[in-house]
């Protein structure tokens, strides 16, 4: 298989994932899909139900200093850092809504896939999502 269209299309499974998601209910540490997650949650979900092994963290708050952990769990995992101003379908995001947190999103059908602890469910966010991009990245 061609690296570069397997990941394609394993980012493709990740964006189908995470839009199959939307409607549960937002919860801090939460890892059950279809029952409650938070962002992280959703990601891990979404990257293993395509073949991407991660074990998400669950030593984290609301707010805290987190990026470098992402930025090493991301690179270990196969990603690889691109531009914030051209996503592609099963991006993961790295956004900061406020001061000091941080929030995943994953990129699917022209906007984001989150779990939004402000709404206390998973949506999906049309572009533009209206919080700063800090890191994207891609398979």
């Amino acid at each position: 298989v061609d690296p570069i269209s397997g990941g394609r299309m394993m980012a493709q499974g990740v964006a189908v994932s995470a839009l199959q998601q939307i409607g549960p209910p937002f919860r801090l540490h939460g890892r059950v899909p279809g029952v409650a997650v938070d962002c992280v949650g959703l990601v891990a979900h979404c990257l293993s139900r395509n073949a991407i092994s991660c074990t998400p963290p669950t030593d984290y708050t609301l707010r805290g200093q987190y990026r470098e952990r992402l930025e090493r769990f991301f690179n270990s995992a196969g990603f690889t850092l691109v531009d914030v101003h051209n996503p592609c379908d099963g991006d993961i995001a790295l956004a900061c809504i406020f001061d000091r947190q941080f929030h995943l999103l994953i990129r699917a059908s022209n906007g984001w896939v989150h779990a939004h602890a402000g709404l206390r469910r998973v949506v999906h966010t049309p572009d533009p999502i209206g919080w700063p991009l800090l890191a994207l990245w891609r398979l």
